[in-house]
């Protein structure tokens, strides 16, 4: 964690466009924290803790012109600028990528454009600044498989010191809308790929979207897939950078357990 410094200017404009056209004692009323905190934020002379940007970023803050609690977190040094890192990430991936041989590369059609290979290795950029943001996993490594010929290696491996859940393997499918596929097509190409792999108590699939409509295709599958282990559906927003939204399909067991998420 970096160490935040006082007087920082980021921090003092993030705050000031989060309060909008409120006064202090407005939005101090509406984040429930001392307006003279937010007047000394502004003013450069302190520093925010993490719970007082929560408080200002979230629920009843209601944060005006589009800031966020990353937005405040990055400018106040608490955290890493996870857009900035994301496209590091995907440059050298996607980079790596164009520049392997064809045979390496995933055969499926939905995967051969070039926009596939951009999704799939933006998607991994994302992903992974997600998981390593993510205090309530304990990561011991991330391995990035995405160029072995073997098809049950999928695309992302995230190893966790987790009593539940050891193993956790990522398939990042970009949907290329084609008039003579159906969703039916799109989720038996996508669930047939794990035919492949043998369910294991302590591994994790997730299947990784940016189409809302086979997202919630899938979303409707839940319990009535042909794999039988630990399986999820995510639904990513490119442009946004974000991840809408998780969802299990797929359990090991069918009794209860703590369910595992990104975020």
């Amino acid at each position: 964690m970096a160490k935040k410094k006082y007087g920082n200017k980021r921090v003092a404009d993030a705050i000031r466009a989060a309060r909008g056209e409120r006064s202090l004692r407005e939005y101090a009323a509406d984040a429930n924290v001392n307006y003279m905190t937010i007047y000394k934020l502004e003013k450069g002379e302190s520093s925010p803790t993490p719970e007082t940007i929560k408080k200002l970023t979230t629920g009843a803050a209601r944060p005006r012109n589009n800031i966020t609690y990353d937005t405040v977190m990055v400018a106040a040094g608490y955290q890493l600028d996870k857009n900035k890192e994301i496209e590091e990430i995907k440059d050298i991936t996607v980079a790596e990528a164009l520049a392997s041989k064809p045979h390496i590369l995933p055969a499926r059609e939905i995967y051969r454009s070039t926009e596939g290979i951009k999704f799939r290795h933006y998607a991994l950029g994302l992903l992974s600044v997600m998981i390593k943001n993510n205090e309530n996993l304990k990561i011991q490594s991330i391995n990035y498989p995405m160029h072995e010929k073997d098809a049950r290696s999928l695309d992302m491996k995230v190893y966790l010191d987790d009593d539940r859940i050891s193993e956790w393997w990522f398939d990042y499918r970009h949907i290329i809308p084609d008039s003579r596929r159906s969703l039916e097509t799109y989720a038996f190409l996508i669930i047939g790929r794990l035919s492949l792999l043998l369910p294991d108590k302590k591994r994790k699939v997730s299947i990784v979207l940016d189409d809302p409509d086979t997202f919630s295709y899938l979303k409707n599958l839940a319990n009535r897939v042909s794999y039988k282990g630990d399986l999820s559906v995510i639904l990513i927003d490119i442009d946004e950078g974000m991840i809408v939204d998780e969802t299990y399909i797929s359990h090991y067991e069918d009794v209860g357990y703590k369910e595992i998420f990104i975020v």
